[in-house]
């Protein structure tokens, strides 16, 4: 868009969803698309890839526009401490019209704030601002952020006084990392598993964890004499693909069979630094291949043996009790095989369908993915499991944020999980599992949840434009390279 002086960009192919309103049997008022009108041929899904959903509400991608399109820009003076350079890219417009207000952040929790009053900027001009000198410069472990936002003074035609027109997230500290379990060991309070016929048994206090031998997974977590009712980790390479994915997946997900990996232990045992370590490999039984059109609706497969370099993978999981009581997991992935551009790669968990709440510390508030999280603030927020799920007019996966530090999942009176991060993850919480997302047309004909899905990843996917465009740049690929998820789970009760 402003590579060069001369040239537009940026420009919209699709303002909204061109999908018809209809009402269902039961009188459920629906987005309609090509096929719900009995009508041969069809385009299917093809435009409705508007910035706007079909009525007119926004869709995540359009917070990433207006980011895109914001006319006030800032960034760190490179000549100055404690100053910020704001620029007025406006080309007839004062910022004396905007109140610039600013807010430092500590882990995502707010220490100060203030602001620049009376800023007459001219368009094109650019200024320096101190901030006060007793602003911390460092976080002594903890992330910083500087947040700064432009709102309307006065309400105008378009918008009401106090409406954001831009806003810029400074960084002035960076996140500490975390010590690896293998660095990290605990002389006097290891905690050992032991082992019986069928799991090895962590316990800690009133904590006791249980890993399977068979799947390498959580048998079961008793705290107390309450059973946590958390199911998993288990290797998650497959998305029900967005509309854009039909192109950059070329039918070789289904045809790799991502979508139905099964797994086989190859070892289990005790590792050198206290913790458990197993080794299983994940593989399909066999392949798929879609007898569907790129944009229709509903999807059919058809089963034939899998390929002779069907993708595999190599999954080495650690699990380790901390003192406190949480249990540490360090996932590494090895991909094999030749798919060569791969959903995701991560691990997923399930809780019961009453854990409906979600609380995080990560990229918000709407969905966020690799190639469009420009548009989404690194903060602390709440949403719901439903809320996580984007009402495409097609069922796909969706509701992923990135940059996660921390997400609880709980029910409504509180009980349930907080999941720490110790690099950077991405993350969704869903009401359905991916393969309900992939056969179902329409959002309203989804059925009642049955579980809540946890998904964590150390890679997803980009979104790229190739519903009429482009796939990712190369950069947002997932591909064959090993990865690593390492985080903490522990009990919210």
């Amino acid at each position: 868009i402003e590579s060069s002086p001369h040239l537009m960009g940026g420009a919209i192919w699709e303002w909204m969803d061109h999908a018809l309103p209809c009402f269902d049997a039961d009188g459920t008022e629906f987005p309609a698309y090509g096929g719900d009108f009995g009508d041969a041929p069809n385009d299917g899904l093809f435009i409705t890839d508007g910035l706007l959903f079909w009525n007119r509400q926004p869709k995540p991608a359009y917070w990433e526009l207006k980011k895109v399109y914001q006319p006030i820009r800032a960034s760190w003076s490179k000549s100055a401490p404690h100053t910020i350079v704001v620029e007025n890219r406006f080309d007839f417009t004062s910022l004396s019209e905007y109140r610039l207000r600013w807010e430092l952040t500590a882990d995502g929790e707010p220490v100060a704030h203030g602001g620049w009053e009376n800023l007459d900027l001219g368009p094109g001009e650019r200024a320096e601002l101190p901030l006060p000198s007793q602003i911390p410069l460092s976080g002594e472990g903890k992330e910083l952020l500087l947040t700064i936002r432009a709102t309307l003074r006065n309400a105008t035609p378009w918008a009401a006084a106090g409406a954001e027109i831009a806003w810029e997230q400074l960084r002035v500290s960076p996140r500490s990392e975390r010590l690896l379990p293998s660095c990290r060991i605990w002389e006097e309070d290891k905690v050992f598993p032991r082992e019986t016929a069928t799991d090895w048994i962590f316990g800690q206090g009133t904590t006791e964890i249980a890993i399977s031998k068979a799947t390498g997974q959580l048998a079961w977590w008793k705290e107390g004499q309450t059973l946590l009712p958390l199911q998993g980790p288990w290797l998650h390479a497959f998305r029900a693909p967005l509309d854009n994915d039909w192109r950059v997946m070329n039918k070789t997900w289904f045809e790799h069979g991502l979508h139905k990996l099964q797994s086989r232990v190859l070892e289990t045992g005790l590792h050198e630094w206290g913790g458990l370590q197993t080794v299983t490999e994940w593989k399909a039984p066999c392949a798929e291949t879609p007898l569907t059109k790129r944009f229709e609706g509903k999807v059919r497969l058809e089963a034939h043996p899998l390929p002779g370099d069907a993708a595999s993978f190599l999954v080495t999981t650690r699990y380790l009790l901390t003192p406190s009581g949480e249990l540490e997991i360090e996932y590494y992935i090895t991909p094999r095989g030749g798919c060569y551009i791969l959903p995701r790669l991560g691990v997923q968990f399930t809780l019961p369908p009453d854990h409906t709440r979600v609380c995080y510390y990560g990229r918000g508030p709407w969905e966020n993915y690799p190639d469009r999280q420009s548009g989404a603030i690194l903060g602390i927020y709440k949403t719901t499991v439903q809320e996580m799920l984007t009402p495409y007019a097609k069922p796909q996966d969706c509701g992923n944020r990135g940059s996660i530090r921390w997400l609880e999942v709980t029910t409504p009176t509180g009980r349930g999980i907080r999941i720490t991060a110790h690099n950077e993850i991405s993350a969704s919480v869903l009401p359905h599992a991916q393969e309900t997302l992939l056969h179902t047309s329409h959002q309203h004909r989804l059925p009642q949840s049955q579980a809540t899905f946890v998904n964590l990843d150390a890679k997803v996917l980009g979104v790229g434009g190739a519903s009429c465009g482009p796939i990712p740049l190369q950069k947002d690929w997932v591909t064959q390279h090993p990865v690593t998820l390492h985080f903490q789970i522990g009990v919210l009760r």
